[in-house]
């Protein structure tokens, strides 16, 4: 039985190598999905957003076009700062390799 216990320890540590491995490899692909699509996001957003205003400008009489686009501004700076806000609450709850650590816990605290 004793002499079992290193070929015990090495498979558990194998497995989970092999576990933080595929976690990793996940978290890669996420990022790398969350990047990308981010990206052409902002990018499609601040187009339309751009148009928008600037229509939105066009459209109003001369006399108020300055206060129109100043108003325009301040909405789309209150709007990214809270969108900021957003995206920093969502990152806050994902835990990356949250199955490696729920089970090294398992592991610590059965022993």
């Amino acid at each position: 039985m004793i002499e079992r216990v290193p070929k015990l320890f090495l498979q558990i540590l194998q497995n989970r190598l092999q576990l933080i491995s595929l976690e990793l490899q996940e978290e890669k692909i996420r990022f790398k999905r969350q990047m990308a699509l981010s990206v052409v996001g902002a990018i499609l957003g601040v187009t339309g957003l751009i148009g928008l205003g600037i229509l939105i400008i066009y459209l109003v009489p001369t006399a108020d076009r300055v206060l129109v686009a100043s108003i325009i501004i301040a909405i789309f700076i209150i709007t990214s700062v809270v969108l900021l806000v957003v995206v920093q609450g969502l990152s806050r709850r994902h835990t990356p390799f949250e199955a490696t650590l729920a089970t090294l816990d398992k592991d610590i605290y059965k022993s």
